[in-house]
């Protein structure tokens, strides 16, 4: 049965839930391998266990395979670029969209307040590999996010649906 986020516990860094900001933007965070990674919480449309993960032939880089949720054909996309132990359990983070698209996440960390402001840009045509994915690093043929924030004295990137969608 898919997971609402509401029905998620989370920690909300950051102000109170009554101190509204209109310059914040919330991102939700979520580990995959030894990465973390955000998405802007009206970017995403719930989380599910992730079931067996059908691979595809020639897929690009960063696509993991195809799986059934909600009677609809998922693109499963992997931001790490790990492989899925099969001993651990999987979340897939349903991207908000008229495709249907999930990302792999480990777990689901918190989410966090930020004001836009501390969203910092990546140079544009300078793909950090430690910033932008993968286990090694990442790929040259992969770039999923095109900002990120430091949170914990890490780089965390936010995932760019227009990114994703182009994979």
């Amino acid at each position: 049965m898919p997971l609402s986020l509401d029905a998620l516990s989370f920690t909300l860094d950051g102000p109170d839930a009554d101190d509204y900001d209109p310059d914040a933007v919330s991102i939700l965070t979520f580990a995959r391998g030894n990465r973390t990674f955000g998405i802007e919480v009206g970017n995403t449309d719930g989380v599910v266990e992730c079931p067996r993960i059908t691979p595809l032939p020639i897929a690009p880089d960063g696509v993991a395979g195809v799986v059934s949720v909600r009677g609809r054909i998922t693109i499963v996309i992997d931001a790490a670029m790990e492989s899925a132990r099969p001993e651990t359990k999987v979340l897939l983070i349903l991207v908000r969209g008229e495709g249907q698209m999930g990302l792999l996440a480990d777990q689901i960390q918190s989410v966090i307040s930020l004001k836009r402001e501390l969203l910092e840009e990546v140079p544009q045509g300078h793909v950090s590999r430690r910033l932008l994915g993968g286990a090694s690093g990442g790929t040259q043929n992969v770039r999923l996010a095109s900002r990120y924030f430091k949170h914990a004295g890490r780089r965390v990137p936010v995932v760019d649906l227009d990114l994703l969608l182009n994979i």
